[in-house]
């Protein structure tokens, strides 16, 4: 999906402007095999890894540590995507990788309050009875 795009006027040997502009993607003059690429990759690949040892590990969903970083990843995620699309017009594959990095920070939010204050709430409820 395409995250983002530039429109580049290309410019003749004098300078001169052409009058054919050609679209680019932001990220599509970066080598393949590089540390931002690889830093890239795992910024959105990161929460299929995480489903998959959870599924494997269920005990890791109720961990606070566990939460914590998954936090930290979606900023991650969150830079590295204002980073591919931050020159060029964002289409439709920007917003989509936005609202689900943005609503995947908010459920663990939720979670991570789930697993402290709402178990001590929960808790001192039941001893007040």
């Amino acid at each position: 999906m395409p995250l983002s795009q530039c429109m580049v006027a290309p410019t003749t040997q004098s300078g001169e402007k052409v009058s054919k502009t050609k679209d680019r993607y932001a990220y599509s003059n970066k080598e393949i095999v590089s540390l931002e690429m690889l830093v890239t990759v795992i910024a959105f690949i990161w929460p299929l890894l995480l489903l998959i040892a959870t599924y494997f590990y269920s005990f890791l969903n109720r961990k606070v540590l566990f939460k914590v970083v998954e936090l930290i990843l979606c900023c991650g995620s969150a830079y590295a995507l204002v980073s591919l699309v931050y020159f060029g017009v964002v289409l439709y594959g920007g917003y989509i990788a936005g609202v689900s990095v943005v609503l995947f920070f908010l459920i663990t939010v939720y979670e991570l309050y789930n697993l402290t204050l709402g178990n001590y709430i929960e808790k001192h409820n039941k001893s007040v009875k």
